[in-house]
C-alpha cells in the first residue's frame, strides 16, 4: 500500500528513533528536520508544543521545516512557552500567535511578571506533539528531548531527541505503546489549563524584558551568531556553522595561478566565498582584496610559515600556501589538498597543517572521519569538510 503525506492510504506503522544534533560533528538542523518528518507522516488536525524558550530563529526554523506539510495550515495549534528569566523573545511569541488556528499561553505568566521574571518554579519541557491527545485517532507523533524552540535547539546547538510515529491500523503492542504515550502527554492539558493567554502578558513583558538580551542564552554563542548573523554575512546558516566546527577542509586543486613567475608553480589557492570562517575569520562582507588576517601553515617536512587569508579580486576567498619547493611541496597542482586544524600558536595565530593526496587518499580520510560534508563550487571543483 502506498504512503501519502495526507494520510489517505497509510501503511500501518510504528517508528521510533533517537537523534543527536551536534554542530561539532557537522550535524546541523536535525531537530527541525525531525519535526518535518513527523508532520509529513500523516494527516493531523491538532498540534501541541511545550518549550521553555522560543526565539525568532527557532520559529523560523520550525516554520521552514513544517510549512510544507498538508495539515499545517488547518491544524489547531497550541503553544506553551515560558517567559522565565526573560529569555523568550516577544517577537517569537507574536509569530506563534499569528499562525493560522494558533493559540499561545504562558505558564505561570502573570506570576512570573509579578516576580520580575524570576519564576517560583521553572517551566522546562521540550516536547512537540502531532495528533489528538484524546485517543480518537491512531495517527500520532511526538518529538521529545532537549531542544527548545530556538535556533540553538532546532538547528545548531548540541541536542538529543527521541521521536515516535504511530499511524494506520496498529498491532495490539503498538496500540498499548501509543496509549501509554498519550497518557503521559496528557500532562499538557493540565499545564494548558493553568497557563495564562499571551495577550494578557505580552505588553508588560515587552516593558520589563532585559533590553540587552536580544537573543536567548542558547543563541549567544559563536554558532548562534554564524547561523543567524546580524546582517551582511557572505555565508550563514548550516554551512557557516559547519565551516566553524570542521576539523579538516579538503579541496581539489587544478593548476594554481603562476603568481611566483611563469616557470614556477603558484601558491595562491582560491576557495569559495565564506571559507574564511574555517580559518577563524568573520563572515561579514568586505571590499575586494581585503586581508582578513594571518594564519600559520605547515607542510610535511617543513616549518611553520605565516600566511595571509584574503578576499580576492575574483570574489573568492584566497589562501596563500607555503612557497613550493622552499616552504612546502614542489607543487600543489592536480592534487587533493587537506587543511587540518591545529592548536593556535603561542602568538595567537590559528595553525593548520596541510597534506597532499589523491582521490584514493580522500576516500581514506573520509572513512576515518566521524562525519563528512561534500560540497561543490560553482565552477564544479569539489571541496568538503571532515569532522
Amino acid at each position: 500500500m502506498r504512503d501519502f503525506a495526507d494520510g489517505s492510504m497509510l501503511r500501518p506503522m510504528y517508528e521510533q528513533w533517537i537523534r543527536v544534533q551536534d554542530a561539532g560533528a557537522g550535524v546541523v538542523e536535525e531537530t527541525a528536520a525531525d519535526l518535518g518528518r513527523i508532520a509529513n507522516a500523516f494527516k493531523f488536525v491538532e498540534m501541541a508544543a511545550a518549550v521553555a524558550y522560543a526565539n525568532t530563529a527557532g520559529t523560523t526554523a520550525l516554520r521552514k521545516a513544517i510549512n510544507g506539510a498538508s495539515s499545517w495550515t488547518d491544524a489547531n495549534k497550541r503553544w506553551l512557552v515560558s517567559i522565565d528569566f526573560g529569555i523568550s523573545e516577544p517577537a517569537a511569541l507574536e509569530t506563534l500567535a499569528s499562525l493560522p488556528n494558533s493559540e499561545v499561553r504562558i505558564p505561570d505568566g502573570l506570576e512570573v511578571l509579578a516576580r520580575k521574571l524570576r519564576p517560583r518554579r521553572t517551566f522546562h519541557p521540550k516536547c512537540y506533539v502531532f495528533g489528538k491527545l484524546d485517543g480518537s485517532s491512531s495517527n500520532f507523533g511526538c518529538l521529545i528531548g532537549s531542544a527548545n524552540m530556538t535556533g540553538g535547539g532546532l538547528a545548531h546547538g548540541t541536542e538529543i531527541s527521541a521521536g515516535q510515529i504511530w499511524r494506520g491500523t496498529l498491532s495490539a503492542r503498538d496500540r498499548k505503546a501509543l496509549a501509554n504515550a498519550r497518557a503521559a502527554l496528557g500532562w499538557f492539558e493540565t499545564a494548558w489549563d493553568r497557563s495564562d493567554p499571551v495577550a494578557a502578558i505580552l505588553t508588560d513583558y515587552k516593558k520589563i524584558k532585559p533590553v540587552a538580551r536580544t537573543r536567548s542564552v542558547e543563541d549567544t554563542t559563536e554558532a548562534g551568531e554564524l547561523y543567524e548573523p546580524s546582517g551582511g554575512a557572505v555565508v550563514e546558516g548550516e554551512l557557516a556553522v559547519q565551516l566553524a566546527n570542521a576539523r579538516e577542509l579538503w579541496v581539489e586543486v587544478d593548476v594554481l595561478y603562476k603568481n611566483l613567475g611563469p616557470s614556477r608553480p603558484g601558491n595562491q589557492l582560491d576557495l569559495p566565498r565564506g571559507s574564511r570562517v574555517f580559518f577563524g575569520f568573520d563572515p561579514a562582507a568586505v571590499p575586494l582584496n581585503t586581508i582578513f588576517g594571518y594564519v600559520e601553515i605547515q607542510a610535511a617536512g617543513h616549518g611553520w610559515h605565516r600566511k595571509s587569508v584574503r578576499f580576492g579580486n575574483n570574489m573568492m576567498d584566497k589562501v596563500n600556501l607555503p612557497v613550493p619547493g622552499t616552504e612546502g611541496p614542489s607543487s600543489y597542482d592536480h592534487k587533493i589538498l587537506l587543511f587540518e586544524r591545529q592548536a593556535s600558536a603561542a602568538k595567537g595565530l590559528p595553525r593548520f597543517r596541510i597534506r597532499l593526496g589523491t582521490k584514493a587518499d580522500l576516500k581514506k580520510w573520509k572513512a576515518a572521519a566521524a562525519n563528512h560534508v561534500d560540497l561543490t563550487m560553482s565552477s564544479g571543483r569539489a571541496y568538503g569538510l571532515l569532522f
